[in-house]
Protein backbone atom coordinates (compact mmCIF):
# COMPACT_ATOMS: atom_id res chain seq x y z
CA UNK A 1 0.00 0.00 0.00
CA UNK A 2 1.47 3.37 -0.97
CA UNK A 3 1.24 6.59 1.04
CA UNK A 4 -1.69 7.89 -1.03
CA UNK A 5 -3.79 4.88 -0.06
CA UNK A 6 -2.94 5.26 3.64
CA UNK A 7 -4.27 8.80 3.98
CA UNK A 8 -7.44 8.64 1.89
CA UNK A 9 -10.81 8.51 3.56
CA UNK A 10 -12.58 5.42 2.36
CA UNK A 11 -15.99 5.54 0.77
CA UNK A 12 -17.87 4.51 3.90
CA UNK A 13 -16.14 7.22 5.96
CA UNK A 14 -17.02 9.95 3.45
CA UNK A 15 -20.64 8.82 3.16
CA UNK A 16 -20.98 8.82 6.96
CA UNK A 17 -19.18 12.15 7.36
CA UNK A 18 -21.62 13.95 5.06
CA UNK A 19 -24.79 12.00 5.83
CA UNK A 20 -25.55 14.04 8.97
CA UNK A 21 -23.17 16.96 8.58
CA UNK A 22 -24.01 20.56 9.43
CA UNK A 23 -23.30 21.35 5.77
CA UNK A 24 -25.98 18.92 4.63
CA UNK A 25 -28.45 20.23 7.21
CA UNK A 26 -27.95 23.89 6.28
CA UNK A 27 -27.27 23.83 2.53
CA UNK A 28 -29.44 20.96 1.28
CA UNK A 29 -33.20 21.30 1.85
CA UNK A 30 -34.77 18.28 3.51
CA UNK A 31 -37.03 17.58 0.52
CA UNK A 32 -34.03 17.17 -1.79
CA UNK A 33 -32.61 13.86 -2.95
CA UNK A 34 -28.85 13.57 -2.52
CA UNK A 35 -26.72 11.39 -4.75
CA UNK A 36 -24.26 8.80 -3.64
CA UNK A 37 -20.71 10.12 -3.44
CA UNK A 38 -18.76 9.47 -6.63
CA UNK A 39 -14.97 9.45 -6.65
CA UNK A 40 -13.41 11.93 -9.04
CA UNK A 41 -10.21 13.76 -9.80
CA UNK A 42 -12.18 16.51 -11.57
CA UNK A 43 -10.41 19.22 -9.54
CA UNK A 44 -6.97 17.65 -10.04
CA UNK A 45 -6.93 15.95 -6.64
CA UNK A 46 -8.82 12.96 -5.20
CA UNK A 47 -12.30 13.92 -4.14
CA UNK A 48 -15.85 12.71 -3.74
CA UNK A 49 -18.57 14.49 -5.71
CA UNK A 50 -22.27 14.74 -4.93
CA UNK A 51 -25.32 16.39 -6.45
CA UNK A 52 -28.68 17.27 -4.94
CA UNK A 53 -32.04 17.67 -6.62
CA UNK A 54 -35.50 18.74 -5.55
CA UNK A 55 -37.69 15.65 -5.21
CA UNK A 56 -41.42 15.35 -4.80
CA UNK A 57 -42.41 12.28 -2.81
CA UNK A 58 -46.13 11.52 -2.52
CA UNK A 59 -47.23 8.27 -0.86
CA UNK A 60 -48.44 5.76 -3.41
CA UNK A 61 -47.03 7.72 -6.36
CA UNK A 62 -43.67 7.60 -8.16
CA UNK A 63 -41.08 10.09 -6.98
CA UNK A 64 -40.62 13.06 -9.28
CA UNK A 65 -37.06 14.37 -9.28
CA UNK A 66 -35.87 17.61 -10.84
CA UNK A 67 -32.42 18.01 -12.39
CA UNK A 68 -29.57 18.70 -9.97
CA UNK A 69 -29.48 22.30 -8.80
CA UNK A 70 -26.47 22.06 -6.48
CA UNK A 71 -23.33 19.99 -6.30
CA UNK A 72 -20.16 19.70 -4.25
CA UNK A 73 -16.84 17.92 -3.97
CA UNK A 74 -15.11 17.00 -0.74
CA UNK A 75 -11.41 16.28 -0.38
CA UNK A 76 -10.69 12.56 -0.17
CA UNK A 77 -7.79 13.27 2.18
CA UNK A 78 -9.79 14.69 5.05
CA UNK A 79 -13.33 15.37 3.97
CA UNK A 80 -13.02 19.16 3.74
CA UNK A 81 -15.41 20.83 1.35
CA UNK A 82 -13.49 21.80 -1.80
CA UNK A 83 -16.32 23.30 -3.82
CA UNK A 84 -20.02 23.86 -3.38
CA UNK A 85 -22.02 25.43 -6.18
CA UNK A 86 -25.55 26.01 -7.26
CA UNK A 87 -26.14 24.79 -10.79
CA UNK A 88 -27.36 28.18 -12.03
CA UNK A 89 -24.09 29.79 -10.92
CA UNK A 90 -21.62 27.02 -11.79
CA UNK A 91 -22.96 23.81 -13.35
CA UNK A 92 -20.84 20.66 -13.16
CA UNK A 93 -21.53 20.24 -16.89
CA UNK A 94 -22.42 22.78 -19.55
CA UNK A 95 -23.52 20.57 -22.41
CA UNK A 96 -26.59 18.95 -20.83
CA UNK A 97 -30.24 19.87 -20.63
CA UNK A 98 -31.87 17.59 -18.09
CA UNK A 99 -35.57 17.64 -17.40
CA UNK A 100 -37.54 16.39 -14.40
CA UNK A 101 -37.81 12.60 -14.29
CA UNK A 102 -40.14 10.09 -12.75
CA UNK A 103 -38.19 7.50 -10.80
CA UNK A 104 -39.18 3.88 -11.21
CA UNK A 105 -40.96 2.28 -8.27
CA UNK A 106 -38.74 0.45 -5.83
CA UNK A 107 -39.69 -3.20 -5.54
CA UNK A 108 -36.96 -4.16 -3.07
CA UNK A 109 -37.48 -4.12 0.67
CA UNK A 110 -35.65 -1.64 2.88
CA UNK A 111 -33.39 -4.44 4.09
CA UNK A 112 -32.59 -5.44 0.50
CA UNK A 113 -31.78 -1.83 -0.42
CA UNK A 114 -29.56 -1.48 2.65
CA UNK A 115 -27.73 -4.65 1.64
CA UNK A 116 -27.13 -3.39 -1.89
CA UNK A 117 -25.88 -0.06 -0.53
CA UNK A 118 -23.59 -1.95 1.85
CA UNK A 119 -22.31 -3.95 -1.13
CA UNK A 120 -21.68 -0.73 -3.10
CA UNK A 121 -19.76 0.75 -0.16
CA UNK A 122 -17.71 -2.42 0.31
CA UNK A 123 -16.73 -2.63 -3.35
CA UNK A 124 -16.04 1.12 -3.52
CA UNK A 125 -13.76 0.78 -0.49
CA UNK A 126 -11.76 -1.85 -2.39
CA UNK A 127 -11.56 0.00 -5.70
CA UNK A 128 -11.27 3.69 -4.94
CA UNK A 129 -7.63 3.62 -3.80
CA UNK A 130 -6.71 2.12 -7.20
CA UNK A 131 -8.72 4.78 -9.04
CA UNK A 132 -7.08 7.62 -7.12
CA UNK A 133 -3.62 6.07 -7.63
CA UNK A 134 -4.16 5.65 -11.40
CA UNK A 135 -3.90 1.87 -11.03
CA UNK A 136 -6.13 -0.47 -13.03
CA UNK A 137 -7.69 -2.28 -10.09
CA UNK A 138 -9.12 -5.75 -10.37
CA UNK A 139 -11.20 -5.99 -13.59
CA UNK A 140 -13.67 -8.43 -12.02
CA UNK A 141 -14.25 -6.13 -9.06
CA UNK A 142 -14.66 -3.14 -11.38
CA UNK A 143 -17.18 -5.11 -13.43
CA UNK A 144 -19.06 -6.13 -10.28
CA UNK A 145 -19.26 -2.50 -9.16
CA UNK A 146 -20.41 -1.31 -12.59
CA UNK A 147 -23.19 -3.93 -12.57
CA UNK A 148 -24.17 -3.17 -8.97
CA UNK A 149 -24.38 0.57 -9.68
CA UNK A 150 -26.45 -0.09 -12.81
CA UNK A 151 -28.91 -2.08 -10.70
CA UNK A 152 -28.94 0.24 -7.66
CA UNK A 153 -29.03 3.70 -9.25
CA UNK A 154 -32.37 4.74 -10.74
CA UNK A 155 -31.96 4.48 -14.52
CA UNK A 156 -33.18 8.06 -15.21
CA UNK A 157 -30.39 9.39 -12.93
CA UNK A 158 -27.47 7.43 -14.39
CA UNK A 159 -26.65 10.19 -16.93
CA UNK A 160 -26.35 12.66 -14.05
CA UNK A 161 -23.97 10.36 -12.15
CA UNK A 162 -21.90 9.72 -15.28
CA UNK A 163 -21.65 13.47 -15.94
CA UNK A 164 -20.76 14.24 -12.32
CA UNK A 165 -17.77 11.85 -12.33
CA UNK A 166 -16.94 10.96 -15.93
CA UNK A 167 -13.35 10.11 -15.06
CA UNK A 168 -14.47 7.48 -12.56
CA UNK A 169 -16.96 5.85 -14.93
CA UNK A 170 -14.39 5.80 -17.75
CA UNK A 171 -11.91 4.07 -15.42
CA UNK A 172 -14.56 1.72 -14.04
CA UNK A 173 -15.62 0.53 -17.50
CA UNK A 174 -12.16 0.39 -19.09
CA UNK A 175 -11.37 -2.95 -20.72
CA UNK A 176 -7.69 -3.06 -19.82
CA UNK A 177 -4.87 -0.69 -18.97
Amino acid sequence: MNNLQKVLLNYTEVQELYRNSVFRQTEIPVEYAVSLAMPTKKLGIPGYAYFASPALRVPGQPTQQDPPNRWWIVDAHGGQLLIFAQWKVMPFATDVNWTPVQLPPISATIDEMRQVLSDVESIMNKLIPDFFADEPGDPNTRNTLAQTLAEYLPKPLIPQYRTLAPDFFTWLEAEAF
